[in-house]
């Protein structure tokens, strides 16, 4: 949480107000996402029928090396369906590796078989004690 929110939210109980109420708003392209070291935004949502294609950027804010995989990834719909990114992807795409420390990767990631309607993008770093959480960006296609 930002700085500001917390010293907004202080001042508004030291003055006797409740606090604001913080709900995610869906965005698809620009939504941004922050945790455990590891920045993801997504640039871009492209759809063509059944498939969804998100241009994503990940960057390590870590003063270590971190792992990337676009299988790290999935789609939860507002069905509640979870899906697994595809191995094929629209070019360039995401691949794996290590990002060193300060830098970015991006790369696209396909869904297939979406339906239209809300999403919430998952980034789950599957490294055993890693210390990384996972990354949530909601939108809407």
């Amino acid at each position: 949480m930002k700085i500001w929110m917390i010293l907004l939210i202080l001042l508004l109980l030291a003055c006797g107000q409740a606090a604001p109420v913080m709900t995610p708003t869906p965005v698809a392209e620009g939504n941004y996402a922050e945790g455990g070291g590891i920045g993801l935004l997504v640039e871009k949502v492209e759809y063509d029928g059944d498939n969804a294609h998100f241009l994503v950027a990940i960057t390590n804010q870590r003063a270590q090396d971190v792992p990337y995989n676009f299988l790290y990834f999935s789609l939860k719909d507002s069905q509640s369906f979870e899906l697994d990114a595809s191995l094929l992807s629209k070019n360039p795409r995401l691949g794996s590796g290590d990002i060193a420390p300060t830098e970015e990767v991006r790369g696209w990631v396909t869904f297939e078989n979406v339906s239209r309607g809300e999403y919430t993008i998952i980034y789950d770093t599957l490294v055993i004690l890693g210390g990384y959480e996972p990354l949530r960006v909601k939108g809407s296609l």
